[in-house]
């Protein structure tokens, strides 16, 4: 139920009533899971605070809840809608070295047209390095 309510908060651009829940999940002795989390980093792309989804992704993995590819894109989605393409090739390069294969978001922000984002593409075929991403 407590998921139910964060996503409709989230929905409407009430990323900090939602935020304020989650946090009450826990003093009701109310887990938060991977939904949880997911729902809430949608919510910081929804109102373009991508600072507190990449928070909100540490914590996740500091509570012991792994990403999973929903996790994923959401993450590559949000941030290249955010502009922060460069960080999101870097989560896209993490999911693959983890074994996830993520939609390729980043290609279907800008259709491929950035600089940045043909790099990326020239990389992938050429079988380039794969980053492992640090989560602090």
């Amino acid at each position: 139920m407590h998921n139910i309510l964060i996503h409709g908060l989230c929905s409407v651009g009430k990323l900090d009533d939602a935020m304020k829940l989650a946090a009450e999940m826990e003093r009701w002795s109310c887990v938060a899971n991977l939904v949880t989390y997911n729902t809430l980093m949608e919510g910081c792309f929804k109102v373009r605070d991508s600072n507190i989804a990449t928070v909100i992704w540490g914590y996740m993995y500091k509570k012991g809840w792994g990403a999973d590819v929903v996790s994923y894109n959401i993450m590559l989605s949000g941030l290249c809608m955010c502009g922060r393409v460069r960080h999101a090739i870097e989560f896209f390069d993490d999911a693959r070295s983890h074994g996830i294969a993520p939609t390729p978001t980043v290609v279907a922000w800008d259709r491929g047209e950035s600089r940045e984002t043909k790099r990326f593409i020239k990389k992938k075929k050429e079988g380039g390095e794969k980053k492992s991403l640090k989560v602090s």
